[in-house]
């Protein structure tokens, strides 16, 4: 596994850790080739594969601007299911304003 996406990991509120998805070294191939047609700080950050990497509310919906455009290109089947796991990921961030977490396994 290379990221356990995890939203609230670090909140003060008992029970508000949600684990909901995760990338593993098999993702990085479609991970490059997304960071190809965007330039976007997450998925660069996501490339630093053994640090935790943390984002605030602010940053997910910087990333979902970024990202979200992509969903109208012609992406290869791998491409297109990071892209879908990763837009899922930040949407759920995103809804439950609590940060998202990316920890390195």
């Amino acid at each position: 596994m290379a990221y356990d996406f995890v939203v609230g990991w670090r909140s003060k509120r008992p029970g508000s850790s949600e684990h909901v998805g995760a990338i593993d070294y098999r993702d990085m191939t479609a991970l490059a080739a997304l960071m190809l047609r965007s330039d976007s700080f997450f998925l660069g950050r996501l490339t630093d594969i053994y640090q935790d990497q943390s984002f605030s509310n602010g940053e997910v919906r910087q990333a979902l601007t970024q990202l979200l455009p992509l969903m109208c290109e012609q992406l290869s089947p791998d491409e297109r299911a990071l892209l879908d796991k990763l837009i899922a990921v930040l949407c759920f961030a995103g809804q439950k304003e609590d940060g998202l977490h990316a920890l390195a396994d």
